[in-house]
């Protein structure tokens, strides 16, 4: 996924991994409801990272949450 700084990137990402829950809306994947199925959509996808990095948007607690979840 390519696109500038703030574009929502890691943010589209996360919902679309289960470690957000969206504001609105829904998604599936592999016919999995993003927010009804979580854990069979973590079954079903894999999420790796362009290169093992810390977001400097996140605190240190909110990265260790979200490369935690990543890993659950």
């Amino acid at each position: 996924m390519l696109g500038p700084n703030g574009a929502g990137k890691t943010t589209t990402i996360s919902m679309l991994s289960t470690l957000y829950e969206p504001t609105a809306g829904d998604a599936t994947i592999a016919g999995y409801s993003i927010k009804k199925e979580p854990m069979q959509v973590r079954n079903a996808i894999g999420v790796v990272p362009q290169d093992l990095a810390l977001y400097e948007d996140l605190t240190a607690k909110e990265n260790l949450i979200f490369w935690g979840q990543m890993y659950t």
